[in-house]
């Protein structure tokens, strides 16, 4: 499994240059985020920033789904398309 940079990534306004939003972590650009036409820039850049934690936030669910599915219901369960598409969504970040 790949490692990502730690976080916390944060948006930083205070380098807005050009219509352009930074993602930092630490000292290093995460990412460059321009702006488009529909003004969308800014809330890419914040769901970027925001990338660290959804993975951990995702992670941590799935053990909790994993673990009550165990325990509660069998696997074809309707909990088991959380714990399908939180598998899913974790492997794409890590992938």
């Amino acid at each position: 499994m790949k490692k990502h940079t730690a976080g916390p990534w944060i948006v930083d306004e205070s380098h807005e240059v050009d219509h352009q939003h930074l993602v930092w972590a630490e000292d290093v650009i995460i990412a460059e985020v321009c702006e488009d036409q529909h003004n969308q820039g800014e809330a890419n850049a914040r769901l970027i920033a925001a990338a660290p934690d959804l993975l951990e936030a995702c992670k941590e669910t799935l053990s909790v789904l994993e673990d009550w599915d165990d325990l509660n219901q069998p696997d074809d369960g309707p909990e088991w398309l959380f714990v399908t598409a939180m598998k899913a969504a974790i492997d794409k970040a890590c992938a």
